[in-house]
Formats: structure tokens, sequence, C-alpha cells
């Protein structure tokens, strides 16, 4: 809406720029900044317009997708059932009688985890080379009996290979454990060194 400026009159008032009522400020000032006001206040209800019909539409689409997510788990649990279906149910949708269907069922056992039987199990292969070495000192006190631990120097260090994954980088380390033992328990003593995980040959840890 544009308010009008300067309406004519029969007598026209001395301090239309400079109005004693308004702290000295001229009447086309004010004017000006309420037409202003007006386009900014149009124009930001355009805006939330345009915004309200944008968030309608991906309203309407998010929808859509969740009726075909539906639909396709529907339809991955269908073809999983059939294609997975077991012997006892194909035999009951053949139309077996119930002797032969209890007799499948005595004869299915739940599959174990692993190779077949005599078939070798596969290992993850033991890393040849590592890219660093971290030095382990054997510990104050046994870790079995907290019995006094002394250094074996005449005997080379026991190395323990670590596979990491650090930044999303592949990592080998080695830990090279001074040999110890416990002068109570008689017990090979040895404490995990900085990002260790003992108790294992080889083993994945990742640091984040």
């Amino acid at each position: 809406m544009e308010f009008s400026f300067y309406p004519t009159l029969e007598y026209s008032c001395g301090n239309v720029r400079q109005c004693p009522h308004l702290d000295g400020a001229a009447i086309g000032d004010l004017v000006q900044i309420a037409n202003n006001s007006g386009q900014t206040v149009e124009q930001l209800q355009r805006q939330v317009d345009a915004e309200r019909e944008l968030n309608h539409k991906l309203v309407d689409e998010n929808t859509r997708l969740e009726k075909e997510l539906a639909q396709a788990k529907l339809e991955l649990k269908l073809e999983r059932q059939s294609k997975f279906a077991t012997n006892m149910q194909k035999n009951a949708d053949a139309g077996q009688d119930a002797q032969t269907a209890g007799e499948l069922s005595e004869e299915k056992k739940e599959k174990k985890k692993g190779a077949p039987v005599g078939h070798p199990g596969w290992f993850r292969p033991t890393p040849t080379e590592f890219n660093w070495a971290i030095e382990v000192a054997a510990p104050k006190r046994c870790p079995h009996c907290d019995g006094k631990v002394s250094s074996l120097n005449s005997i080379d260090p026991v190395e323990h290979l670590q596979e990491d994954i650090i930044d999303n980088v592949y990592r080998v380390v080695c830990y090279r454990h001074q040999a110890a033992c416990c002068g109570d328990c008689c017990r090979h003593a040895q404490q995990a060194g900085e990002g260790e995980i003992l108790g294992s040959w080889e083993s994945i840890s990742l640091v984040l």
C-alpha cells in the first residue's frame, strides 16, 4: 500500500520538512519509510508462501518414498521366504503327509558356524612386516599374583604384532615386551603397551 504525499490543501503547512510532532523529522521521510516497510512485508510474505509450498511438496514426496520403501521391504521379505524356504516348507506346500514332514523336521539341524567338516578353516594371515615398533618395559608387579617381577635381560624380547586401522589407514605395530618372570608364581609377566590389546597373537583394533 502506497501512502499519499503532500496532500492538496488550501493552506499548506510550513512545518512539512521539520514537523515538531515528529521531533523535527520531515513528513516525506516518514512516508518513504512507511512505503519501504510495506514493500518489505509483502516480499517476506511472498517468501513465506514459497517456502510453505516447497514444504508441502517435500511432505508429499516423503510420504511417497515411505510407501515405496514399505512395498520394497514386503517384496524383499516374500523373495527371501521363497528363495530360502526350508525343505519342510516346500514339502508342506507340495502336500506331503505329516509323517514325512516330521522326519524332515528331526533331520534338520542348526548349521554350525565355520568351515564344513573336513575342510580347513580360514585364518587371517600373519603379517610379515610392520610399520613401527614400540618397546614395552616389564611391569613392576605381577598381573597374576601381584608379586615382584624380575627382568630377564638374557632372553630376547617377546614380539606381539597388532593390526590397527589408524585414521582409516591400515597399520601393523610391533610391540616388543621385555622378558620378565614373577618371583612368587614363576609365571611370565608383561603389561600392555600404549594402544595394545593383549591376549592374542594378532588382533584388529580401531583407533578413532
